[in-house]
């Protein structure tokens, strides 16, 4: 069994490897048998299509959100130049390959979007044509944007921009390994990071729009992207925490210490509080407004018919309680608090997310079952089956990083 050195940093067939090529395994396996029979038992009056597209949604648009946010880790540790991250930021860049299943996934959702018909609304026939009996005056007044044509167009923009973030960013970081002393890799990193930002900014914002705003079209918020962002960050955040906390504590990672455990734990409380605050924003703002038009996207879909207990449980368990253990310094040191935590943020951002998704295609029926938890096990599955094929590699430590060095002597 090859073993990790002080020198090379490659975890091979290491026994964390091996851990997560099994957990990948077996996350997959449960999620396609439990995806299966549960679709099969389903009969045609809960509608089993509609039931697979909006699970599959929801499941996607979750590690879409946590893959293309690893890379903007990857890119923010650059354009601020960094040091403390140098020993953890390539954990996230173990996550960044996941972004090709990511670019592939788009084709159910398009193929959805042009035939199926079962998760937008404004691609029902008729809804834009004034002469027919559904016809939506509402939704015509918004054709401009939504439209399939326009939406394959944008999708294709977000798969480019993504694509080439990993190739630029995370390859760049991987060259640098082999480059020794030049330090090129990393220069062309620190110019290329600031551009890679905004753009990512403007990506995630609109994919969040297009994947789940528009789910119900009639409504709108301003905050919706920055929120989405909010939630996807926090997510990958508590992600890197976690394994993070795994390979230090497994001994493949000797060089971190609390320090980097405190400095991810200010991130996550940051961040967390940020998304809180954004989210209560949105809400605050509709309920002080109490404009019908307004106020039903959340008082007849997402606060009736048992998804009010989500909403209680988001307020809970994904702000409060991470809220109260992230806050003393000691716990975010503490790494057995800080992956518990981590654990926490990650299942919440989930319900999250499906607070937002489910509501808008069933008006307020509570729909949330297995056929959702089994495709985002599938998923799961398959992001950290893909994570240790990376970490099996590639070394787990950017080695020739010039803030390595800083990184390993933090003092936070």
């Amino acid at each position: 069994m090859s073993t990790m050195t002080e020198r090379n940093f490659m975890l091979r067939d290491t026994k964390f490897v091996k851990s997560l090529e099994t957990v990948g395994f077996a996350l997959l396996i449960i999620g396609v048998v439990a995806g299966v029979a549960s679709f099969l038992l389903m009969d045609a009056d809960h509608e089993p299509l509609k039931r697979f597209f909006s699970s599959y949604l929801l499941a996607y648009t979750y590690f879409l959100g946590v893959a293309v946010t690893a890379m903007f880790f990857s890119a923010l540790q650059y354009l601020v130049n960094a040091g403390w991250s140098a020993l953890v930021r390539r954990i996230a860049e173990m996550f960044a390959p996941f972004i090709f299943v990511i670019i592939l996934g788009f084709i159910p959702i398009v193929i959805d979007v042009f035939s199926t018909h079962q998760l937008f609304e404004w691609t029902h026939a008729g809804v834009m044509d004034p002469n027919a009996a559904n016809f939506d005056p509402i939704l015509k007044g918004k054709d401009w944007f939504l439209n399939p044509t326009f939406f394959v167009g944008r999708v294709i923009f977000y798969c480019v921009v993504w694509f080439l973030m990993y190739q630029t960013i995370v390859k760049n970081s991987l060259r640098q390994d082999e480059a020794g002393d030049d330090h090129t890799p990393t220069r062309r990193n620190k110019t290329l990071a600031a551009p890679m930002v905004i753009l990512y900014a403007l990506t995630i914002s609109f994919a969040g729009i297009d994947l789940v705003m528009t789910l119900y079209p009639h409504w709108y918020s301003t905050m919706f992207g920055v929120q989405f962002f909010g939630g996807s960050f926090v997510a990958t955040l508590s992600i890197i925490a976690l394994f993070t906390v795994f390979l230090k504590e497994g001994g493949y990672l000797p060089q971190v210490t609390s320090e980097h455990y405190h400095d991810l734990g200010k991130m996550m409380f940051a961040f967390n509080v940020f998304w809180a605050y954004v989210s209560f924003s949105q809400f605050m703002l509709i309920w002080y407004g109490n404009l019908p038009e307004e106020t039903v996207y959340f008082m007849d879909y997402r606060l009736v018919g048992g998804f009010e207990y989500f909403f209680y449980a988001i307020i809970v368990l994904h702000f409060a309680l991470p809220f109260i253990l992230l806050l003393p310094q000691a716990n975010k040191r503490n790494p057995k608090i800080l992956g518990g935590v981590a654990v926490l943020i990650i299942l919440m951002h989930f319900i999250d997310l499906a607070w937002y998704v489910n509501p808008s295609l069933y008006h307020g029926h509570f729909t949330f079952g297995l056929q959702e938890i089994s495709l985002f096990l599938f998923f799961a599955g398959m992001f950290v089956w893909m994570a240790a094929s990376q970490f099996k590699s590639k070394k787990a430590v950017a080695v020739n990083d010039p803030f390595l060095e800083e990184s390993v002597h933090l003092i936070s």
